[in-house]
């Protein structure tokens, strides 16, 4: 079974209409971040890096990553806007938690940096 990475890498192949409902083909800059993001999550975690980490195309060109702690089940969608979308959902109470964190102009988001500070917590 291919990893993440290589995941990733098979979407850039992915062309209009890849779902038969008229799903725009997976961005090359998204794909990017997504790669960086996996590799974070690798480095985070400890044992098998990979394990539960799943990644799937969007039907705007993004690309949905899910992967899950002892915690909670996470998701995360990155548009081509570069518009994030964060999903938590805890795993004790059921409980849901969701974030959207848009481009401002700025290099990094600051609540790109909070949200990987309380995943590494």
């Amino acid at each position: 079974m291919a990893t993440p990475l290589e995941q990733l890498d098979l979407m850039r192949d992915l062309r209009p209409n890849w779902d038969g409902y008229g799903a725009d083909p997976t961005d090359p800059a998204v794909i990017e971040v997504a790669k960086e993001f996996v590799r974070l999550l690798a480095a985070l975690r400890p044992g098998d890096p990979y394990k539960d980490v799943f990644v799937s195309p969007g039907r705007a060109g993004g690309v949905l990553i899910e992967w899950a702690d002892a915690r909670a089940e996470h998701e995360l969608e990155i548009e081509p806007d570069g518009t994030w979308g964060f999903l938590h959902t805890d795993r004790s109470t059921g409980q849901m938690t969701e974030r959207r964190l848009r481009p401002t102009g700025q290099v990094v988001h600051p609540g790109v940096l909070q949200e990987l500070r309380e995943l590494a917590a």
